[in-house]
């Protein structure tokens, strides 16, 4: 990056998450400070992450979404 030399995008790199599926997740890309995941193997703490990209096709939207949200209950009209 020309303008943040600082900074490295990552493509389709692992991260370590809290709330779901199972404490994984795979982002398209992510933007970190430079060396900041040095050492980590295929997955990293989300702690020096900046941003996460995720591009998403409606049709796989829907499915991942019903697949990894929790169930929520809808409301009455």
């Amino acid at each position: 990056m020309q303008l943040r030399p600082d900074l490295r995008l990552y493509p389709e790199r692992g991260l370590k998450t809290e709330a779901c599926r199972k404490g994984r997740a795979r982002a398209d890309a992510i933007l970190v400070p430079r060396r900041s995941l040095k050492g980590h193997g295929g997955w990293s703490e989300a702690e020096e992450v900046l941003m996460a990209v995720e591009i998403t096709w409606p049709a796989t939207a829907t499915r991942r979404s019903s697949l990894s949200a929790p169930p929520s209950s809808s409301p009455t009209r």
